[in-house]
């Protein structure tokens, strides 16, 4: 009696084409990173108009910025390992409603900072598991040659939603008020749970790590009709060990620990200098003397940039395999160009260009540190992996606001605060330089090795 054939699902998954099933899961989580960008910038959009009404201080807008962020923080880590264990479908079911429910909420118990603050932390969960979640799933349904295009677009895309939810912003709050950025930001979320409950599939990876064979044969021969007979007996495998260890201890063994450190650091500065501007941008405009509609519109640009920065820097990591370098140099442009917008708020075209170069660099690159992260860890611990990475990120998320706010207590001038923000830019390029150098000792035969993830073991540190 013969035995079942063995298949090796990254090696079919990494010579297919795109099938339909890869491009409604890939525009999936597309869809919910733009929400989350989305939800995640409504607070900066409507804090001036929440300011006014309540009188609130840049201090206590600073707690309000930071409470939905420290939400998202422990939403990485704790959704992060959820999805590790229970799957990524049911994680990002249960995050979109979460993001949802409590978004809606806001409109009719936001009605004091302490609520604000409360209720932002609640949907914050919700958005840091959602986005570490969406980026193991896209990681591991995308061949490997485009995989840091696709998750650089899909991290980018968290501007685009930023940007739309601007010009959301720009035609809503002046007419409706700003509860009604919410009532969007929380309808469309549970739109979205419901045609993610419909229609979104786990992933392949993870059904073959929790013994889910006959699923996970199902899907596989939709990705690859042509290698894979859905009617077959075959058995899975995946080319890496099954981490046995708790999955955070895996984030330093194997040679790891030097990137992952390395990847946290270039996280948090990221995060830190996009959030210090996302949050405070409306307000800080508005002081160099721009109309609150064009301060919005302004920070809207700066969203753009973000996304088209990771659309175009992707293609440039997987055409041109300049991982490191090409980051180094999208870091620089944006710090550089946060400097000139600091000094041309008065000529505003200038300014735009400026300001969109700067989110072009520092939200573009942002997908390239998820790609790194995505790429170091073996299917068992990749969703604890991204999620850590995506919350140690976070923490800088929490500390961008409260910097920018006490900046502004201090009496420091709008336009000095902007060009402040190089700073952090400046040193997630310093730690994303180290990771390269850190690369290319864990593989001395690599000229310098891709983010995205290998078809054999992981035992790299980046």
């Amino acid at each position: 009696m013969s035995s079942s054939p063995v298949i090796d699902v990254v090696q079919v998954m990494d010579r297919t084409r795109l099938s339909a099933l890869q491009k409604r899961i890939i525009a999936m989580c597309f869809a919910m990173a733009m929400l989350e960008g989305f939800d995640s910038q409504a607070m900066g959009y409507a804090a001036p108009s929440v300011a006014r009404e309540f009188g609130l201080s840049p201090g206590a807008l600073s707690i309000v910025f930071s409470s939905g962020l420290l939400g998202m923080l422990i939403g990485s880590f704790v959704f992060g390992f959820a999805a590790d264990r229970i799957g990524r479908r049911n994680v990002m079911i249960w995050c979109s409603l979460l993001i949802g429910v409590v978004t809606l909420l806001i409109t009719v118990l936001g009605g004091t900072a302490s609520a604000l603050a409360i209720l932002r932390f609640i949907a914050g969960l919700g958005m840091g598991g959602a986005i570490s979640t969406q980026i193991a799933l896209t990681a591991e349904y995308t061949p490997a040659r485009i995989r840091s295009t696709v998750i650089m677009v899909m991290t980018g895309s968290l501007g685009l939603g930023s940007f739309l939810g601007g010009l959301a912003a720009a035609a809503l709050i002046p007419s409706s008020g700003w509860r009604s950025i919410f009532v969007l930001g929380g309808v469309l979320p549970l739109v979205l749970a419901v045609w993610i409950l419909l229609r979104l599939p786990d992933s392949i990876r993870f059904l073959v790590t929790a013994g889910r064979q006959v699923e996970a044969l199902r899907l596989l021969a939709q990705v690859a009709p042509d290698s894979v007979d859905s009617g077959t007996t075959a058995r899975l495998v995946l080319p890496e060990e099954r981490v046995r260890r708790s999955p955070v201890a895996a984030l330093f063994t194997d040679r790891r620990a030097l990137g992952t450190v390395l990847v946290w650091t270039a996280g948090f500065m990221n995060m830190l200098a996009v959030y210090f501007l996302l949050s405070w941008l409306p307000v800080l405009f508005e002081q160099v003397g721009l109309s609150p509609q064009m301060a919005v519109t302004a920070t809207a640009v700066f969203a753009l940039g973000g996304f088209i920065g990771g659309v175009l820097l992707g293609l440039l990591i997987d055409r041109r395999g300049n991982t490191y370098r090409t980051l180094v140099a999208g870091y620089l442009l944006a710090a550089g160009s946060a400097v000139v917008a600091s000094v041309t708020a008065q000529m505003t075209p200038v300014l735009l260009i400026a300001i969109f170069l700067a989110g072009f660099g520092v939200i573009g690159c942002q997908g390239g540190i998820s790609a790194a992260a995505a790429s170091m860890y073996p299917t068992s611990a990749r969703g604890t992996g991204v999620g850590w990475a995506v919350g140690v990120g976070r923490i800088g998320s929490i500390v961008g606001p409260t910097v920018g706010g006490s900046l502004i207590a201090a009496g420091l001038a709008a336009s000095s605060i902007i060009a402040t923000a190089a700073v952090p830019v400046v040193l997630a390029a310093i730690a994303v330089t180290g990771m390269g150098v850190a690369a290319r000792r864990a593989a001395p035969d690599t000229r310098e090795p891709e983010p995205s993830l290998p078809a054999g073991p992981v035992t790299g540190s980046a």
